[in-house]
């Protein structure tokens, strides 16, 4: 008995074309949080259908942002398609590539209107202050030049530079110089 996971040839081919121009996978940040819209929370907006996702966050400074969505619009289309679930709209949010517009169709306040997006890659949006507010961590990116400095023979990722006391942080036992 043996089991098989099929990958669609699209994404193999994305993936491929990624790992050969970069050298690694390229995944695109929105800077949202979303919410299924169910009949009830439809019913409660007002809105008339069901059909689409509900942005329930907006990340301050993201391209989500910047490209003007906001909390309570609904995502119908994703570059022309009607994603049916989450996995489609991340698959087809991911298939426009980084760096590119992707054409939002969203529905705000019962009307229509088309919003261009650019993803940034994952890799340039992190929020350090965000990451010490929530858990008392001062990290920052452990750079090539940086890991050399501090005598690590390997870079990427992040060092913790500080814990705050008291902290989610301090209790886990996080400390200074940690990867």
């Amino acid at each position: 008995v043996g089991i098989g996971f099929a990958v669609p040839a699209t994404i193999v081919r994305s993936v491929m074309d990624q790992l050969i121009e970069f050298k690694e996978v390229r995944r695109g940040r929105l800077g949202i949080a979303l919410q299924e819209l169910t009949p009830d929370i439809a019913e409660s907006l007002g809105i008339t259908s069901d059909e689409g996702a509900l942005i329930a966050r907006v990340e301050q400074g993201s391209p989500a942002d910047k490209g003007g969505l906001r909390v309570g619009d609904t995502i119908l289309q994703v570059a022309g398609k009607t994603p049916r679930n989450f996995i489609e709209f991340m698959r087809e949010l991911n298939a426009t590539g980084v760096d590119k517009p992707v054409s939002l169709l969203i529905r705000r306040a019962g009307a229509q209107q088309t919003l261009a997006v650019r993803l940034t890659p994952e890799s340039d949006f992190f929020n350090a202050d965000l990451v010490r507010q929530r858990t008392g961590l001062h990290v920052q990116k452990l750079t090539r030049e940086l890991a050399a400095n501090m005598g690590f023979p390997f870079f990427g990722g992040f060092v913790v530079a500080d814990v705050d006391k008291d902290s989610p942080a301090a209790e886990a036992k996080f400390e200074k110089y940690f990867v």
